[in-house]
């Protein structure tokens, strides 16, 4: 009997069966007629009349391997759209810089606590009523707890201050901050001497208040916290700004000025704040609202003597007698010895001793009135600058002073310094991210000329990949804050930066395990506080750091300051740290920084003639240099100088001065810069043409073949005539 390949096909064939009037044809027929006809590379060979079983056999083995083959080719393009869907090429190596914006520049002192602001701020409310041992020590916990465990205590007065004064205490630390306007002599935008007020503001950073230019503030960035009782914390200001128009403290931030802790909107009801703040303290419905006038801006004091009993010059000149580059006559005293801790929080007894009566040394009150009124000037809202020049003398250049003489030093002789160097530290960032001055910051000397070179890698994201899944393109967009399938969660901040999600995952670690935030943290809303803080082992806590807070932070440093990562182990050094979900931004714009320096030299006085507002000023800007509070002391040794009879001696002072001043520039090195466009890696026309090389390839496979399929499946019988 014939096999059913060599049976003879076709209508009249006797495969055909009748049925009720209609052919019908044997399933395996039709196999056999579409592999003889199709454009499937072997089938026909399969079923070729007259071959023998061996090349069948060979065949299917030979179109076996070749299936094969072409899911081993395919296999990786699937793989690849699955689990790395987006691909990071470079657009562009010359991107305008003009279309991003200039890095900011935070720069702090590392004398951390002024001690002519002290002076100023412990003599007004609240402050006046607690000793100087009690608050000495409260500066120093608060200050020093990162860097020097040793020297914390915990003196029971100043423990019962901070709770009765909690929601001061932050603005007391923003008051007696190193002055930005003390510390920034001239500044220069774009080649153009500036005012530095224009430019410099107060910002919190990791180390403490800090100056910074081209900087956000950060609370402006949180969520409106609509669950805010009006008692927070870290929002006890809005009171004395809708009554009093208070200032807090440092000079060149009007701005922050009435927002010296950061609250962030709707955080505080000016009115609930003041009955807060008054309960605790019982000295009137605007109590602490005293004391908050510009340490810049107010009438310094005619008796202003150190703690320790030194000889001091008296108003702006305080302190010049300890100044070793003060070449004017100075009698000197010979140095206090070392007190030890009372631990009753007896106040020590005061010995003050002034050289400054009869000079009339005081600095004038009318003209500290018109620079008050020109700082209220300020603009409140804050505008990213951008510049289109990249040379080193056209971007921005300032010159520093640390101003040695003003270091803090407490009853017991310790300094607030965090670091064993003279001269401060400077970071390079962007703009809208908090300063974490204490771990990126560059280490700036006295007496040296400063250049940093900043270029930029931007990253821009295609609609395409825009258009994804948060969870498939593995990166997040400003708008992204509740991403659950990617366990991010953001309670604090509106908008959804890395940088900002790291910064609330340390903050709520922070209060989960220690109970509170440092104070030089921003000021986040209330309810994201309570939330963590409901996990907190450290009963009563409100989220600011007592001594027993501050210990537990001083501890777990090193584990705040670490991430996990999946499979990090406990292992060659490496310690368990944060668990946080922050993936990267989908734009981002990434700064580098190349740095270098040298030995300062005024060369023909040009830093002393700028800074004393003699070259190189508009007319306008000089009647505001002026009044500048390093021309102000200038003036006032000029006539101290007249009085001793030394008519050199304040130049000569001046000039040793700016020797041992900073002068840095921060500028772009190109005008262009390297632009990477994120971008979709397979769309699915991209899978299609790859299926399509693949298969016709190994099989011969194409689109066609597939209608092949369908038309043998479906339709012939049925258009046969």
């Amino acid at each position: 009997m014939k096999s059913w390949f060599s049976q003879k096909t076709g209508p009249k064939s006797p495969v055909f069966l009748h049925n009720n009037g209609k052919f019908k044809r044997p399933k395996m027929e039709e196999f056999k007629e579409f592999c003889a006809e199709s454009s499937i590379h072997g089938l026909k060979y399969m079923t070729e009349d007259g071959v023998s079983w061996i090349q069948r056999v060979l065949w299917i083995i030979w179109f076996i391997l070749a299936t094969a083959f072409l899911i081993f080719l395919f296999k990786p393009i699937i793989d690849k759209y699955s689990n790395t869907p987006t691909i990071t090429t470079v657009d562009t190596t010359n991107y305008p810089i003009a279309n991003i914006d200039f890095p900011g520049v935070t720069v702090c002192s590392n004398i951390r606590v002024s001690a002519n602001n002290y002076k100023k701020a412990s003599k007004k409310d609240p402050w006046k009523k607690y000793d100087d041992e009690t608050k000495h020590q409260m500066v120093t916990n608060l200050v020093k707890f990162n860097s020097d465990r040793k020297v914390l205590f915990k003196m029971p007065s100043a423990e019962e201050m901070i709770v009765k004064e909690e929601k001061l205490v932050t603005n007391f630390m923003y008051q007696i901050a190193p002055s930005c306007e003390r510390m920034f002599l001239f500044c220069k935008w774009q080649g153009k001497q500036e005012e530095c007020k224009h430019f410099v503001t107060m910002r919190k950073t990791d180390d403490g208040f800090c100056c910074s230019f081209n900087a956000i503030n950060l609370a402006d960035s949180f969520a409106k916290d609509e669950n805010s009782t009006g008692d927070d914390f870290a929002n006890p200001y809005a009171y004395c700004d809708a009554n009093t128009g208070s200032g807090s403290g440092n000079s060149y931030d009007s701005g922050y000025e009435s927002n010296p802790a950061e609250e962030p909107d709707g955080s505080g009801d000016g009115a609930d704040t003041g009955d807060g703040a008054e309960s605790g303290s019982g000295s009137g419905s605007n109590f602490y609202c005293q004391g908050m006038s510009s340490s810049g801006s107010e009438t310094p004091d005619s008796n202003t003597g150190d703690e320790n009993g030194d000889l001091s010059f008296s108003g702006l000149l305080a302190g010049y007698d300890k100044d070793n580059t003060n070449v004017c006559q100075v009698p000197t005293k010979p140095q206090a010895y070392r007190k030890k801790r009372n631990t009753e929080g007896e106040t020590p007894p005061e010995e003050t001793e002034t050289l400054g009566e009869g000079l009339n040394l005081e600095a004038n009150s009318d003209t500290l009135e018109v620079l008050q009124e020109s700082e209220e000037e300020t603009v409140g809202g804050y505008t990213i600058l951008r510049t289109n020049m990249a040379a080193q003398d056209l971007g921005f250049s300032f010159l520093i002073d640390a101003n040695a003489m003003d270091e803090f030093k407490n009853s017991w002789n310790e300094l607030t310094s965090n670091n064993f160097y003279i001269g401060f530290k400077v970071l390079v960032h962007s703009p809208h991210e908090f300063p974490d001055v204490t771990k990126k910051g560059m280490a700036i000397p006295l007496g040296s000329e400063n250049f940093i070179g900043v270029s930029a890698q931007i990253t821009e994201s295609s609609d395409s990949v825009k258009a994804m899944s948060p969870s498939r393109r593995n990166c997040l967009l400003p708008d992204e804050t509740q991403v659950p399938e990617m366990n991010v969660s953001l309670g604090a901040f509106k908008e959804y930066n890395k940088a900002n999600c790291l910064l609330e995952c340390t903050a709520a670690a922070m209060l989960q395990l220690c109970g509170c935030i440092p104070y030089y943290y921003p000021a986040f809303p209330k309810s994201f506080i309570d939330k963590n803080i409901k996990l907190t082992t450290y009963t009563n806590s409100t989220g600011f750091c007592h001594y027993d807070n501050l210990v537990c932070l001083s501890m777990h440093r090193g584990y705040f300051n670490a991430y996990a990562t999946p499979g990090t182990e406990e292992s060659y050094g490496i310690n368990l740290g944060l668990n946080c979900n922050c993936p990267d931004d989908c734009n981002q714009i990434v700064y580098t920084k190349e740095m270098s320096n040298g030995v300062l030299k005024d060369n023909n006085d040009a830093l002393y003639k700028n800074s004393l507002c003699e070259g190189g000023w508009t007319e306008d800007a000089s009647s505001i240099c002026e009044k500048t509070l390093f021309k102000q002391e200038f003036d006032q040794l000029t006539k101290y100088a007249a009085k001793i009879q030394d008519y050199n001696c304040h130049e000569g002072t001046f000039k040793k001065k700016i020797e041992n001043t900073a002068y840095v520039h921060v500028f772009f090195r190109d005008i262009g810069v390297t632009k990477f466009n994120k971008d979709q890696l397979f769309g699915w026309q991209d899978i299609v043409a790859q299926f399509g090389g693949t298969v016709g390839l190994c099989v011969g496979f194409s689109l066609l073949s597939g209608c092949e399929i369908i038309y043998f499946l479906f339709c012939r019988r049925w258009l046969r005539k």
